[in-house]
């Protein structure tokens, strides 16, 4: 007995910590991703975790984008004399290079020749993990059914995720992994993940509700008095991003966290999936015990402004209408309010094409699914339209259709 608790001390006094923080978004409407992204960073740093051991992938345009009234900063809560977490924070794979699921999930593999022919780089950053590392992964953008988004290329799949995961735990490259995702649906992103392969993962939504936006216009997204013009950051993750930057993460178990992000966060219902015995360690554990730099407190007085990220598009080109009186910005509203009408209509009249019914299809939700022809649709409808933020929330309309439809894929594919 003496003998194997010496072994552990030994395990965990070896055992490296990493981190890879992913923004699938690009975009000053999408100003939430890449900024909580920029907070997470900024927590790692604040505790002392190795940067080398932070592999950082966000599309990098905030800074200097021409709709930011502050040249060179990432914000991500209102207010005066905020920290700008443009500020040291490094980004490994920005826009000079694709970022697809590919390029992730072969820095998750630890695979750094494949990463080097995507990229040109000579030595890129990917995790160098062995069978002792603590792993935390963040993810955020926007998100369908068993489906997330990437700046670019194809979206990536729950079965990638989850079999990437499954390969890494596999080839010993963690002890442990903890991963957070904020997306629409990205519930169902975790509902085949395994419970035996020492993975912990949560969910900000429910398989079938939205994420939403914080502090956002009209009212709650001004920093030194000026309107930033986008949301600041996602409700779940600002929760738990603010949470860590004023705890004890040595104490804070990452079930306590769970249960106060949750208790929080009334626009959706945040899931976890996987190993729950590791629910129970400290947060510390995965992005370091020392303490952080600030102390932030939430102000608990009154509800900030909140945005359905479905409609994030639609919002933000409304507001910035109303704001500035701007004729461009109008047109665009209306662009985007037409875009969203006619995806409305697309899918009530695919569903009639197909299943000579409407409502059962659009509102269902199934967990298991017909992959085969899940894939061969989505591919369909991304080679042919391409997603974004509002039509992805449909995927579950395709794979509804998949699981019920009792003919021949192609039939789902020529009715598109």
């Amino acid at each position: 007995m003496k003998f194997s608790f010496f072994v552990l001390l030994l395990a965990i006094a070896s055992a490296s910590k990493w981190a890879v923080l992913l923004a699938g978004s690009s975009g000053y409407g999408n100003y939430r991703h890449q900024s909580d992204v920029a907070h997470m960073y900024g927590i790692l740093i604040d505790h002392k975790f190795d940067p080398d051991h932070i592999i950082t992938i966000m599309y990098g345009d905030l800074p200097d984008h021409p709709r930011n009234p502050f040249s060179g900063t990432i914000f991500n809560h209102p207010g005066n004399n905020q920290r700008n977490y443009q500020e040291g924070l490094v980004i490994d794979y920005d826009h000079k290079y694709k970022l697809t699921k590919e390029l992730y999930l072969n820095i998750l593999l630890g695979d750094s020749g494949s990463v080097r022919n995507m990229t040109g780089i000579e030595n890129p950053k990917v995790l160098k993990t062995n069978k002792d590392d603590h792993i935390f992964l963040y993810y955020i953008d926007h998100g369908g059914d068993n489906i997330v988004a990437m700046p670019d290329g194809d979206y990536l799949t729950a079965r990638e995720l989850v079999q990437t995961i499954q390969t890494m735990y596999d080839e010993g490259k963690y002890g442990k992994l903890v991963y957070y995702l904020e997306a629409c649906e990205s519930g169902s992103m975790w509902q085949t993940l395994p419970n035996d392969i020492n993975a912990y993962a949560l969910s900000s939504t429910l398989p079938n509700e939205s994420s939403w936006g914080t502090y956002c216009p009209p009212n709650d997204d001004v920093v030194d008095g000026v309107h930033i013009g986008s949301c600041l950051g996602e409700v779940w993750s600002c929760f738990w991003l603010e949470q860590d930057d004023a705890a004890d993460l040595s104490t804070l178990t990452l079930q306590k966290q769970f249960d106060d992000a949750k208790d929080f966060t009334t626009t959706s219902h945040p899931l976890q999936f996987g190993d729950m015995e590791i629910a129970q360690e400290p947060v510390g554990d995965y992005i370091s015990e020392v303490a952080g730099r600030r102390r932030f407190l939430r102000s608990e007085n009154r509800r900030v402004e909140q945005w359905d990220s479905r409609l994030n598009d639609l919002l933000f080109w409304k507001n910035r209408a109303l704001d500035a009186n701007d004729r461009e910005a109008y047109a665009k509203y209306m662009e985007i309010a037409e875009r969203n009408l006619n995806v409305d209509r697309y899918f009530k009249q695919l569903v009639r094409k197909v299943m000579k019914n409407d409502d059962t299809m659009l509102k269902l939700h199934f967990a298991e699914k017909n992959w085969p022809c899940y894939n061969a649709v989505l591919e369909k409808y991304q080679s042919t339209y391409g997603f974004n933020d509002y039509s992805m929330k449909y995927a579950r309309t395709l794979a509804n259709m998949c699981t019920l439809y009792k003919g021949d894929v192609q039939d789902i594919i020529n009715a598109m």
